[in-house]
């Protein structure tokens, strides 16, 4: 597989977390709902950028390869970057608006649902029979963690893995590449 520029995004996005993560930066980064009721918004973003442990940080690091399997010409580097500054505050915004009781919050979880999503459906004109049968996966996987709680990952940690956030990052993601394939129609559009 060839490097593309949207790998270099990801790359960038896991360094921060291992930067994050080296500074222990917890503490200070992560999504705390009584200190964004304070104004410390920048949170919404930063939460999903540090790590409960290195053991969490290495398995979000892992979701970030997987999503570069499937992220490579759309959309853009910049459309990525782009994307990923909103689904940040989604997941985030829908933890505060949605799940009162979630007091605090760390991890790309709830991004990597999101970013696999839209490069899933930004590649299905690509790829329709894998990337739809991922696509239906990823959904019947996401309605189960709401049903009934995490498939994987709880019996590693000490704490409570957030499935809701993995949802909410999955709506940006597919909010998004809804949008993407919009503007597509609309410029094939204004060409013809």
């Amino acid at each position: 597989m060839n490097l593309a520029r949207q790998h270099f995004v990801l790359a960038g996005l896991g360094l921060l977390a291992v930067l994050f993560q080296l500074a222990g930066l917890q503490e200070a980064l992560s999504y705390q709902r009584d200190l964004i009721e304070q104004g410390q918004f920048w949170r919404l973003w930063t939460g999903n950028l540090v790590h409960i442990d290195t053991t969490h940080l290495l398995m979000n690091l892992g979701g970030l390869v997987v999503v570069g399997l499937f992220c490579d010409t759309r959309p853009s580097a910049a459309g990525l970057l782009v994307s990923t500054l909103l689904i940040m505050p989604v997941v985030t915004l829908g933890l505060y608006l949605r799940d009162p009781n979630v007091g605090w919050y760390m991890g790309l979880s709830g991004v990597l649902h999101g970013l696999l999503i839209l490069c899933l459906a930004r590649g299905l004109a690509a790829h329709p029979r894998m990337n739809g049968l991922l696509l239906l996966a990823i959904f019947a996987k996401l309605a189960w963690e709401w049903r009934f709680g995490s498939l994987t990952g709880s019996e590693l940690f000490d704490f409570p893995v957030v499935t809701s956030a993995h949802v909410y990052g999955a709506l940006g993601g597919a909010f998004i590449a809804l949008w993407f394939e919009a503007a597509d129609l609309l410029r094939a559009r204004e060409e013809e």
